[in-house]
């Protein structure tokens, strides 16, 4: 659990360093206005395969995209930054 929290701790400096910050609480740095690094589907997804025993190093992501059933690597602008070392390895 703690590479995953240092993996949304790196999103979150790189959106302080570039100031940029969640809408609803200027004190949340956030690549995206509309939610916190958190609120990331990829995120409750990696944290409940850990839960389950998983290992970060062996998980992949992919994102649907709800309506279109349009599959990619990431859904935003924080994931990108966050499973940065997961899109690499999935091309």
């Amino acid at each position: 659990m703690g590479k995953l929290r240092d993996l949304i701790q790196k999103t979150k400096d790189e959106a302080a360093s570039k100031g940029k910050y969640f809408k609803n609480n200027e004190l949340e740095p956030s690549m995206q206005k509309n939610w916190l690094v958190e609120n990331c589907a990829e995120v409750w997804a990696v944290r409940d395969a850990i839960l389950q025993g998983a290992k970060i190093k062996n998980l992949v992501l992919r994102s649907v995209t709800v309506g279109t059933g349009l599959v990619k690597a990431f859904c935003n602008n924080n994931c990108r930054i966050t499973f940065e070392d997961f899109m690499n390895s999935m091309d």
